[in-house]
């Protein structure tokens, strides 16, 4: 047996030594140079476009993201650009129409890369970061109030809106923003143009919508018509009286410790109100509440009015007041109520 092994090794291993030795380097030599050619790994940082559905938006500028990609090579030359410049594969991710929550964030792996073209030699093995998130905020539509214009002041004359159409206008972009946009306002009318409207014969304009959030945000009709009048500008007067301070409900079998203040109205609004209230200065009434008063012993009490119509402004001084109420005593004859109100 040992015999037949040894002839064996001679006739195909000693036999032509150095040839096969040859042989085999040259062998190792081919494979190496063949596995460089056609299997190498590259490094190249690239830009990752993200492309959403019509119902998301991503939230950071121009949708896109940069990575860098490990590449493995099967085929090809160095100076091939096929495969030599990723930034010509067109890299993209793609992000589900459908997602769990109306904003959020949603992440990509290199599973998720997409190529408008790639060799078919070409392999991305791996990705840094190997995750990437994306903020999304859903893309919702909704109606907004238009609110009232502000008059414009002319001197001695105000241009006044009295009508404005439509009342609503039509949203669409994301909820961040629809969620703040209850109400829209109008872009302001210059004295100017309001000439160039008179001079026309014109009691009506166009107003565009003012939108802060544009272009993310799309609001239609983007104009509201407005119809305007020229009013001459009524000038506020001042009426000032002085009204002795009341506690009230009258608070039976108690009485104020100190004697009640007297408390400075200032009252500003239309002329034709002004002198109606001054002709009758007996409606108005300052006073405090006995059940303030109650609760709190004594301390800081709001001092309040009344007979003041709503169209009218005042001042009161002061505005809190400090009382303290205490039992009559025996002797008194009054039954417990403070003393009437004297101007």
């Amino acid at each position: 047996m040992r015999e037949l092994l040894r002839r064996l090794f001679r006739r195909h291993v000693l036999t032509d030594f150095w040839c096969k030795l040859g042989a085999l380097l040259l062998a190792l030599i081919v494979w190496g140079i063949l596995h460089v050619y056609l299997k190498r790994q590259q490094t190249f940082t690239v830009t990752v476009s993200v492309l959403h559905g019509s119902s998301h938006e991503v939230q950071y500028e121009d949708n896109q993201r940069t990575v860098t990609l490990v590449m493995e090579i099967m085929n090809g030359d160095a100076n091939d650009r096929d495969w030599g410049d990723p930034a010509e594969y067109g890299v993209f991710v793609r992000m589900p129409e459908r997602l769990a929550e109306e904003r959020g964030t949603w992440a990509f792996t290199v599973n998720d890369l997409q190529f408008t073209s790639k060799p078919s030699g070409v392999r991305v093995t791996a990705m840094e970061p190997e995750r990437v998130s994306i903020q999304y905020d859903t893309i919702r539509e909704g109606m907004a109030q238009v609110a009232r214009p502000k008059d414009l002041p002319l001197g001695a004359t105000k241009l006044t809106f009295q009508d404005w159409y439509p009342r609503e206008v039509w949203l669409r972009g994301p909820s961040r923003y629809l969620d703040s946009l209850q109400t829209v306002s109008l872009t302001e009318l210059s004295a100017e143009e309001w000439q160039k409207l008179k001079l026309a014969r014109r009691a009506s304009c166009e107003l565009k919508v003012h939108n802060a959030y544009a272009p993310q945000v799309t609001i239609r009709p983007d104009t509201v018509t407005v119809s305007l009048r020229e009013e001459v500008v009524v000038k506020d007067e001042v009426l000032t009286l002085d009204k002795r301070l009341s506690v009230l409900p009258s608070p039976a079998g108690l009485v104020a410790e100190d004697s009640l203040p007297v408390i400075r109205v200032t009252l500003t609004g239309q002329p034709e109100l002004i002198r109606r209230l001054a002709a009758a200065q007996g409606d108005i009434i300052c006073y405090v509440s006995s059940e303030a008063l109650r609760r709190t012993g004594g301390h800081e009490v709001p001092v309040l009015i009344g007979g003041v119509p709503t169209e009218l402004t005042f001042q009161l001084e002061p505005q809190r007041v400090t009382l303290r109420l205490l039992p009559l005593p025996p002797a008194a004859t009054t039954g417990g109520a403070l003393p009437p109100d004297a101007e």
